[in-house]
């Protein structure tokens, strides 16, 4: 991985209803980013590489099966110039370090693992408007 990057983990249980929309649903994610930013029920959360260890709890929780959009967070993941966007419907963000895989005791990764109930792209979300 580059150096001065973020690994990010979004993790939601698998796609499993059938549903025609389905093909936004996220089970599992993995990018390298610069920067990301969510929204947390305390206001919105940057993590830079080399960020503290730390936990929140993402804003959201009810899932759009209700018909109605359901209760979100926005999870912006930006590189560079480009940024990717997520719905998460709640759940919680991690922010910890670990040794890289190149062996120097001084590398340390920043990983932001996000655990929700119910994810999707929010770029397809953003096509239907």
């Amino acid at each position: 991985m580059p150096e001065n990057k973020l690994l990010v983990r979004l993790l939601s249980p698998e796609r499993s209803d059938g549903r025609d929309e389905d093909d936004r649903r996220v089970g599992k994610a993995e990018l390298t980013a610069d920067m990301v930013i969510m929204r947390c029920i305390t206001g919105d959360w940057g993590v830079l590489p080399g960020h503290e260890p730390r936990m929140a709890v993402l804003e959201g929780g009810r899932g759009p099966r209700a018909g109605d959009g359901g209760e979100f967070g926005l999870l912006r993941v930006v590189t560079g110039d480009e940024e990717t966007r997520f719905r998460v419907y709640g759940g919680i963000a991690e922010v910890r370090g670990r040794a890289a895989d190149d062996g120097d005791a001084d590398d340390v990764l920043t990983v932001v693992t996000v655990l929700s109930g119910y994810a999707e792209t929010a770029d397809a979300v953003i096509r239907e408007k």
